[in-house]
């Protein structure tokens, strides 16, 4: 069986849950990369840290070290996705229940979760880590969707985003 690898980032309200979500899904037999923040206890950006994140899973795309899935945590885990989703190829949830793990991956097959380290306890993102790993993309009307983003916004070099095509 091929390794899978999950990559994680976190700022310093994220870094607890990050720890604690490592330990889990190494539990579980995953190799885990830990792209930083390292600290609690030193104020970080979460937007240092999804870049750092997107940039490993996009540079391991198609190598021994792909990156099955990423997780990013902040303190809402929506500063984080926001970083994420600036990048070519991620498609970050900001997940707080269990139904939007299942749905992150059924109708956006979102290749990174996003949590929240202020609002989350790891049991909680354990089921939700689990829901979304028990799905499948879907595809059909949801790729649909999801190509109709890509067609309408596109981003610069420095990360600028910008309309690409009128919504008809």
């Amino acid at each position: 069986m091929a390794k899978k690898i999950i990559a994680l980032g976190s700022d310093h309200a994220g870094y607890k849950l990050k720890t604690e979500i490592i330990k889990y899904l190494q539990k579980r037999g995953y190799e885990t990369v830990d792209v930083g923040n390292d600290s609690e206890s030193i104020s970080s950006s979460y937007a240092t840290y999804g870049h750092k994140l997107a940039n490993y899973i996009q540079k391991n795309k198609g190598t021994e070290n792909e990156v099955f899935y990423g997780i990013g945590v902040c303190g809402t885990g929506l500063g984080i996705s926001y970083a994420l989703n600036r990048h070519e190829g991620i498609v970050a949830a900001s997940v707080s229940t269990v139904k939007d793990g299942a749905l992150a991956k059924q109708h956006n097959n979102a290749n990174v979760l996003c949590f929240g380290g202020r609002i989350h306890t790891i049991e909680e993102a354990e089921k939700i880590i689990e829901a979304y790993e028990n799905e499948t993309f879907e595809g059909g009307r949801h790729m649909d969707r999801i190509k109709g983003i890509d067609e309408f916004i596109d981003v610069d070099s420095e990360g600028h985003i910008f309309k690409k095509t009128e919504v008809k």
